[in-house]
């Protein structure tokens, strides 16, 4: 998987769909399916820990990987 992109997507809680709460009624707020911050793209850098229950990966930022060029620049 390294080398594979994930985004990152955040709202705030009054903004999620009723079928996240108990009662399918979200008690907090109206919900907006549009409402979230800025998204974050990160890409996969490498397999920090394995075991039976669970997978740990550490990711760098889209344009934080070793090696990659930028226009005319080489990031390191």
């Amino acid at each position: 998987m390294t080398g594979a992109t994930v985004t990152r997507i955040r709202t705030m809680a009054r903004f999620l769909d009723a079928v996240n709460f108990p009662g399918n009624s979200n008690p907090l707020g109206t919900p907006d399916p549009t409402a979230e911050f800025k998204r974050q793209i990160y890409v996969i850098d490498r397999k920090a820990a394995e075991n039976r229950e669970i997978v740990e990966f550490e990711l760098a930022g889209a344009i934080d990987m070793a090696g990659v060029r930028a226009p005319k620049r080489q990031c390191t």
